[in-house]
């Protein structure tokens, strides 16, 4: 029971450390849906080439951009994991009485949520895409929802201080 709570309040840590950015949380799902749209316009005529074995070039190229996505988290959570110990943050977290399997798997916990929410972004796309044309979710859309999220999760507490 321990181990889940310490899971809970790291990987808390890290999803606050990611709203209080929130232009990264931002970039890293806008970046995917932009590979998306242009490769997707750009190959689009591919699609009408005998033997080709999607519909669209985005049912083609989705599946291939959200693996992307994932190795480019999984890079991102090492690097903050090498951030992490050039700033000593690993040395005071090491001196808690916190379980040490729950620093680790935190940052994978927090790296699988960020890469399961863009994955479903992109293969969205790809859902949404019939023969010969793309429509993606519009971008406004889900930087309004991100930017209300970390607005009521950045606000300060109602409760008082001591």
């Amino acid at each position: 029971m321990e181990y889940a709570a310490d899971l809970w309040h790291l990987f808390a840590r890290l999803v606050r450390a990611s709203v209080r950015m929130p232009v990264f949380l931002i970039l890293s799902i806008v970046q995917p849906i932009i590979w998306v749209l242009l490769f997707g316009q750009l190959f689009g005529s591919v699609a009408s080439l005998p033997g080709f074995g999607a519909h669209s070039y985005v049912q083609f190229l989705a599946p291939g951009i959200a693996v992307m996505t994932a190795l480019f988290g999984g890079a991102y959570s090492g690097m903050g994991m090498l951030a992490d110990i050039d700033r000593g943050v690993l040395d005071r977290l090491l001196a808690t009485p916190v379980a040490r399997g729950a620093l680790l798997a935190a940052r994978i916990l927090h790296s699988a949520a960020q890469v399961s929410l863009q994955s479903a972004i992109i293969l969205s796309c790809r859902r949404r895409s019939a023969p010969g044309r793309m429509v993606a979710p519009p971008a406004s859309c889900w930087c309004w929802r991100w930017r209300r999220c970390s607005a009521r999760l950045s606000a300060p507490s109602r409760t008082p201080s001591r």
